[in-house]
C-alpha cells in the first residue's frame, strides 16, 4: 500500500513548491548538484500528489526506500526548507546521512512531518472517483 508524505506550505513556499523542493533535495543526497549533469536539473526522488479542492500537496513515498549517500552531500537547502524543525534533531539528522553510506527515508523523516496510508489519503478526499466515461457501444442504439 502507498504511503503519502503531507507537505504544509511553510517558509513563504506553496505546498506544492516545497513538495517540490524536499523531494529535489532528498534527490541530492545521492547526486549533489555539484556532480549532477545538465539533464538531472529537475530530478527528484519522489512525486507529488495535489489535494483537489485544498490544494495542499503531499509526496508519494516508499518508506523503505533505500538512499545512497554522496560524500559530496551538502544538507544545507534541504534543512532549510524545515525551518521549524529543532536544532537538535536537524543536527542528528545530519550526522546520520553524513555517516552512513545508505539511510533508508523512513529513519530520516523529520518528527514534524506526518505520512498518511492510501486508505487516509482516498477517505480525505486526495482521490476523487474518475468520472465514468461513456464508450461508443454505450452510446449506440440498439437495431432489432
Amino acid at each position: 500500500m502507498s504511503n503519502y508524505l503531507i507537505v504544509p506550505p511553510e517558509g513563504g513556499l506553496t505546498s506544492e513548491e516545497r513538495a517540490a523542493a524536499i523531494s529535489r533535495q532528498l534527490y541530492c543526497i545521492t547526486r549533489p548538484e555539484s556532480i549532477q549533469n545538465p539533464d538531472e536539473a529537475n530530478f527528484n526522488l519522489f512525486s507529488s500528489v495535489m489535494h483537489p479542492t485544498t490544494g495542499e500537496a503531499a509526496l508519494s513515498i516508499q518508506l523503505d526506500w533505500l538512499i545512497y549517500v554522496n560524500a559530496a552531500v551538502d544538507l544545507t537547502e534541504l534543512q532549510l526548507l524545515f525551518p521549524l524543525m529543532p536544532e537538535a534533531e536537524k543536527d542528528a539528522l545530519t550526522t546520520t546521512i553524513t555517516t552512513s553510506p545508505t539511510v533508508v527515508f523512513d529513519t530520516i523523516i523529520p518528527t514534524e512531518c506526518t505520512v498518511r496510508d492510501q486508505a487516509y489519503m482516498e477517505a480525505n478526499g486526495w482521490f476523487p472517483p474518475e468520472p465514468e466515461v461513456e464508450t461508443e457501444d454505450q452510446n449506440a442504439e440498439i437495431v432489432e
